[in-house]
């Protein structure tokens, strides 16, 4: 049936004997109208978090009077769609991304009849394990506990002696103030950025600010200054030889009941080599 086109319809009797046929006393006639499903889905964006991937756009598709819902897919790498679900607000939870592949989504939007609207742009995401509530001490006061390499796996102890050759970074406290002194082949951006948390959320304010994306350059294995309710990021050498980005985000610096001076934390470490996205879009 063509859209825009009318059809009659009608019914007849046939004699079974005679072949006769008798047309019935009326046609029907059916209007095939022109559908205009809702708009497609806008902007859509990829938080990645630990071991899932949050999946937001914006409501545009809500100023269709007979929208109902969005449906969300994934593109493999093979270029082939796979429908995850559906969902009436403007963000869905993949709980099935793991933490060190890159997936992508696309969504688009239904009406009450079930007229579904094109593709949204693709958006990627790479989930990386994050941790909140580190803490390690000042190398000088407790060097068995100063050092940390970020890990794949939260279960794998990153807290390690400060002198070890496998540290990615060590704390350290002296009269000059905090310092974070990188370990071997590691390589810290000369500037922190201000921020509010680690990564910014599902559930986040307007007002939370985190960093996304590590930068591409000014990086140089010299101590850094370290500031409260900043974030560093650092350039390493992880596991498998390749370089890794990791960030860490200054929550305290104080001292403990018996006055040693140590550091609380979070962190986030990205398991592809070479891939900025910490926290946003992968690629940007």
């Amino acid at each position: 049936m063509a859209v825009g086109q009318t059809y009659e319809y009608y019914v007849s009797a046939v004699d079974p004997d005679t072949g006769l046929e008798t047309l019935s006393d009326f046609t029907v006639e059916v209007f095939v109208p022109q559908v205009t499903p809702p708009p497609v889905p806008d902007q859509v964006a990829v938080i990645a978090l630990d071991g899932a991937n949050y999946v937001t756009w914006e409501a545009n598709a809500r100023n269709a009077a007979d929208f109902s819902h969005y449906r969300v897919y994934q593109r493999t790498s093979g270029g082939s769609d796979f429908f995850l679900g559906e969902t009436d607000s403007e963000g869905f939870l993949d709980l099935l991304a793991a933490n060190g592949s890159t997936y992508s989504y696309f969504v688009t939007s239904m009406d009450v009849d079930g007229h579904e609207s094109g593709g949204s742009g693709l958006a990627s995401g790479t989930p990386r394990p994050d941790y909140h509530g580190e803490f390690i001490y000042d190398f000088l006061e407790g060097a068995a506990d100063s050092g940390f390499r970020f890990q794949e796996d939260e279960n794998a102890n990153p807290i390690l002696d400060g002198d070890s050759p496998s540290i990615h970074f060590r704390l350290e406290e002296d009269g000059a103030g905090w310092w974070l002194v990188p370990g071997p082949q590691t390589a810290i951006h000369l500037t922190g950025f201000a921020t509010t948390a680690l990564k910014c959320g599902v559930a986040a304010d307007a007002s939370c600010v985190d960093l996304t994306v590590a930068p591409s350059s000014s990086y140089a294995s010299n101590d850094m200054a370290l500031e409260p309710q900043t974030t560093y990021v650092l350039r390493v050498v992880g596991d498998d030889g390749q370089v890794h980005y990791g960030v860490i985000r200054v929550d305290l610096l104080g001292y403990d009941q018996s006055g040693n001076a140590l550091m609380f934390f979070d962190w986030a470490y990205q398991l592809q080599p070479g891939n900025r996205n910490l926290v946003g879009p992968a690629g940007s």
